[in-house]
């Protein structure tokens, strides 16, 4: 979908004519420095932080990560291009424009901002894509998503070639004293830009709305499905900036005034791709918040938990109960043995608290990978555990573990 487009008004629509004096000389050009540096920055920020929570707590750079990377480096090379548009005059009536020259450069400038938003753009939705990818729960989404990806490949790819075959030869954009120069008319490229904007809302829709099928049958607490849906869906926000771009889209042309009617376009579109930079970045912060909101809890109580155990009698470390013979924690790990059911291995997720006050810094364990044989276990010590398996296990005493009975359950939470 093409931004603000650029060539002038063909000859054959009839345009009021200005000279200096007869309208304000209104200049909206630090309107869109201020507020497309102000978006852009905010997505940088998020991206950044983005990537820091992925090397941090993950450990791992993946696709989706490396296409919002592009997206970004090409949103912030279109800002680049935006500053110069400005000084060239974008945002300014034609007519107080100094000198021809000028003109010629702010609209080549224009022009070239174009391409970069339909790539930027693309780039945010298939990252968006590949994260979705990661959590799909089913071949039939895996196949949405897919084939969202391509028709949005395909129909950038669509809008580029649009772009750059709007005038014959490409300089006659933006150098109208080119003789024999042609364009095509301002109604095609509204009604082009009408067709590719149909399409990316259509999409941007799609990818919005999907994480809500795809988690209905996960096996979640419902406030955790609800909440990860709601960040996963923050990507509306990105059909609402598109729309309101649409409406401006729909004046462009109509007063032969280029540089003055790409103003709104240019601050909507730069809107639209930083909205959807950051609404598809933050769902991957989540287990900074998740961290931060831990900290924060166990610096008020004094204790962390997600299952807590009945006080029971000191217990040595090692208690059969049963014929079950128990090991209880040692070193940051777990091993258990029983006669009755076959070892098996699953990776746990573990914050012990040795005390009923005990600060952040005095966990015995915190977020190690352990080795569960079984669940016949006697707690040693005071207070809490936090368990969290990745694996799909069936507990045969529930009451001493909390056991996740669904792997995609564990890695929505903990991917998101």
């Amino acid at each position: 979908m093409a931004n603000s487009t650029t060539q002038a008004p063909p000859s054959s629509l009839s345009y009021t004519t200005y000279i200096p004096g007869q309208r304000p000389d209104d200049n909206r050009g630090p309107e869109i420095l201020a507020t497309c540096g102000s978006l852009v920055g905010l997505a940088l920020f998020v991206v950044c932080l983005r990537i820091w929570v992925r090397l941090s707590y993950i450990r791992k750079i993946a696709a989706d990560d490396y296409f919002m990377m592009a997206a970004m480096a090409v949103l912030f090379a279109m800002y680049l291009i935006i500053i110069p548009q400005v000084r060239d005059g974008a945002g300014r009536h034609i007519e107080y424009i100094p000198s021809q020259d000028m003109l010629m450069s702010g609209l080549h400038l224009n022009f070239a901002t174009q391409p970069t938003c339909v790539i930027a753009l693309a780039l945010a939705k298939i990252s968006v894509g590949f994260f979705l990818l990661r959590i799909s729960p089913s071949k039939f989404f895996t196949r949405v998503i897919c084939g969202l990806m391509i028709v949005t490949a395909l129909a950038s790819i669509a809008a580029v070639l649009n772009i750059i075959l709007q005038c014959r030869p490409l300089e006659f954009v933006w150098n109208k004293a080119l003789p024999g120069g042609e364009c095509l008319s301002v109604q095609d490229l509204v009604f082009s830009s009408y067709f590719n904007s149909a399409i990316s809302i259509l999409t941007d829709m799609i990818l919005a709305l999907l994480p809500v099928p795809m988690l209905w049958r996960v096996q979640m607490n419902r406030r955790v499905k609800a909440s990860v849906a709601g960040i996963l869906s923050l990507g509306l926000f990105t059909v609402a900036a598109a729309f309101v771009k649409v409406y401006y889209i729909a004046d462009w042309g109509k007063l032969g005034d280029p540089l003055w009617e790409s103003t709104d376009i240019t601050i909507w579109y730069t809107t639209e791709i930083s909205v959807a930079i950051v609404a598809g970045s933050i769902p991957c912060l989540k287990p900074m918040f998740k961290d931060i909101l831990k900290t924060a809890s166990a610096k008020r109580s004094g204790r962390h938990s997600y299952v807590n155990f009945e006080k029971q009698p000191d217990a040595s470390n090692t208690t059969n109960t049963g014929g079950r013979q128990s090991r209880a924690v040692e070193n940051g790990s777990i091993k258990s043995r029983t006669g009755s059911h076959p070892p098996h291995e699953d990776h746990v997720d573990i914050e012990m608290w040795a005390g009923p006050s005990a600060p952040a810094e005095g966990a015995v364990g915190s977020r190690e990978e352990l080795t569960v044989a079984d669940v016949g276990m006697t707690r040693p010590y005071s207070d809490s555990f936090v368990l969290e398996t990745s694996r799909n296990t069936k507990a045969p005493q529930a009451d001493a573990y909390a056991v996740v009975d669904k792997t995609r359950r564990n890695s929505i939470e903990d991917m998101v």
